[in-house]
């Protein structure tokens, strides 16, 4: 190949008169050097005239005199008309220290257009020599043989699927082959490419997994989507591009039961065929980072905050599908025709963020900051609006997690007035997704469920619900003994074993108070926990005389009284 008739660009400024062409003008004597820039990665562009199929570039990065724009670290990338319509890696090097020659050698790949990306160099510089292509022709001329031409767009009328098929076979060595035959294969069936997608998805497991950061949560796992805001239709191909193998879902309907088809992708080329359902392409768990590639895709509008409008959601015209909501802290599916209905633009994002506090005041509560860092849910909770005939609001939980359904009624999650979240649906639904009775015992989990709803209407609507049960009531009048909303990440963080006995000892720690007295009887408490809370005094002041109304008044005659005796006993 004429490498003068190479197209080469970069946004990188020449150092005087060390041009660019000069890295394929195959003189090692000259070189393109450039100014100072501290910007990375730095991106230099070749396009050749015609595509060529190749498994290794070299270039040299010597500066005569000294080492400015030495290349240390660098990524090589490729297009073509055909299987990468968008940037691919295919390259990344090891970091160097020395000046010289640089050797990239990967697959056979087709390509028209490559890129040579600079993630460090020294001085912030680029400095080039020369580069080299090397071409394999023998690839090339097997490509001829069933493509119309090098570009590789359209696979030769006389071949039939099974011919395009047993050549793929023949050619199996060859990665690129088969991925350019299932391109070839997909645009006889299904017409020309005349969109392409590219989505970036991140892996939500990087720091924690998720089954140990609700461990230590003491928690459920919810069920950990991510829409790609791709339609698929049933009995019609649907062409994509991964950078790793993953599993993605196919979900029909979501309802109190969601329905979905699996489908495993393999690095590389792959086409999806639903021949029973049609429905939305998600993630579900994913814990890596994915780029990936759609071939004339159905786009669908989801809602994402900070990544679209409100009347992006109003500009289709089809009201009956649901729409994916995303919070920081939350997804929800939701009904397009109920969203446009009942809110304007601010009350829409209102309701977000109303949702979004009341969780983040529950990880609070559930003593996140001592499992991740502040402000980080990476682990959304999953609503669903639900349907009709679903009788009422439901923990669901399948294989892959958890969620959240109601009935029909999504006002009682999804709410422009933040106290309306607060009622008695949202909160026996949600104390169920965050209290995990088999990590905390099924005794245990009961008070802890009955404190965390107790908690959300003192903070939200600032009463505190009525209890028949005589024991439960015990416990909210050691809430308003207590006084704060930390009471139970305190005991949360305090109960190491899931019993009643651990729970009242612990109890009795934070209030420095002999609790056991209310509990001996009901509980079968052991003569080991009772001795553990006589280590503290009694209230002095009968727990049953405090409600919500006079806990402040309670407090101060319980501690008059405690100094009082603390007088006489001196």
């Amino acid at each position: 190949m004429n490498k003068e008739l190479i197209k080469i660009s970069s946004a990188l400024i020449a150092d005087g008169e060390n041009f660019l062409q000069h890295i394929v003008d195959n003189n090692m004597d000259t070189l393109f050097l450039s100014v100072v820039d501290g910007k990375y990665p730095k991106d230099i562009y070749f396009e050749f005239p015609e595509s060529i199929v190749l498994d290794r570039v070299d270039f040299f990065t010597n500066h005569p005199t000294n080492d400015d724009g030495k290349i240390t670290k660098y990524e090589i990338l490729y297009k073509n008309s055909s299987s990468a319509k968008e940037w691919r890696s295919i390259y990344v090097s090891n970091t160097y220290s020395s000046k010289g020659i640089r050797i990239a050698k990967f697959e056979p790949i087709l390509a028209k257009n490559m890129c040579l990306r600079i993630h460090a160099s020294s001085s912030k510089k680029v400095a080039i020599n020369n580069i080299e292509f090397y071409i394999r022709e023998d690839l090339k001329e097997k490509l001829l043989e069933i493509f119309e031409d090098i570009d590789c767009k359209k696979i030769i009328e006389s071949y039939s699927l099974k011919d395009i098929r047993e050549f793929k076979i023949n050619n199996k060595d060859y990665n690129f082959i088969g991925e350019l035959c299932e391109v070839g294969k997909y645009i006889r069936l299904n017409g020309a490419i005349e969109t392409v997608k590219t989505i970036k998805i991140q892996g939500v497991e990087k720091d924690i997994s998720a089954e140990e950061f609700f461990e230590n949560l003491k928690s459920n796992k919810p069920l950990v989507i991510t829409p790609l805001n791709i339609f698929v239709e049933k009995q019609r191909e649907l062409l994509l591009v991964t950078d790793k193998s993953t599993d993605i879902y196919i979900i029909n309907e979501i309802g109190k039961d969601i329905i979905w088809k699996k489908e495993r992708l393999g690095k590389g080329m792959n086409i999806i065929y639903s021949k029973d359902i049609s429905g939305d392409l998600y993630l579900i768990n994913n814990r890596v980072d994915l780029e990936m590639v759609v071939y004339n895709p159905i786009e669908k509008t989801n809602f994402k905050l900070g990544d679209n409008r409100f009347s992006q959601v109003l500009k289709d015209e089809n009201l009956d599908k649901n729409i994916f909501v995303a919070g920081k802290s939350f997804n929800a599916s939701l009904s397009k025709k109920w969203i446009v209905e009942n809110f304007n633009e601010s009350e829409f994002i209102q309701s977000i963020e109303n949702l979004d506090t009341v969780l983040d005041y529950i990880y609070f509560l559930m003593e996140r900051t001592d499992v991740y860092s502040e402000n980080i849910v990476p682990f959304k909770t999953f609503f669903i609006q639900g349907k009709s005939i679903d009788r009422e609001a439901s923990y669901e939980k399948v294989d892959l997690g958890s969620y959240l359904s109601f009935a029909n009624s999504p006002e009682k999650f999804f709410n422009k007035n933040i106290q309306n979240i607060i009622n008695e649906d949202f909160c026996n639904v949600i104390r169920e997704l965050f209290i995990n009775e088999n990590i905390v015992g099924v005794e245990v989990s009961k008070v802890f469920k009955f404190l965390l709803k107790q908690e959300l209407y003192i903070r939200y609507l600032r009463i505190q619900p009525e209890v028949e049960d005589v024991t439960l009531n015990i416990w909210s009048k050691i809430r308003l003994v207590h006084g704060t909303e930390r009471l139970i990440p305190k005991l949360i963080r305090g109960v190491i074993e899931p019993t009643l006995d651990n729970l009242v000892l612990v109890a009795s720690q934070i209030l420095e108070r002999n609790l056991s007295i209310y509990f001996k009887e009901v509980y079968s408490l052991s003569e080991e926990t009772i001795q553990g809370c006589e280590k503290y005094p009694s209230l002095h002041v009968d727990i049953n005389w405090i409600t919500y109304e006079n806990q402040r008044e309670y407090q101060l005659e319980e501690v008059r009284r405690f100094n009082e005796i603390l007088r006489r006993n001196q």
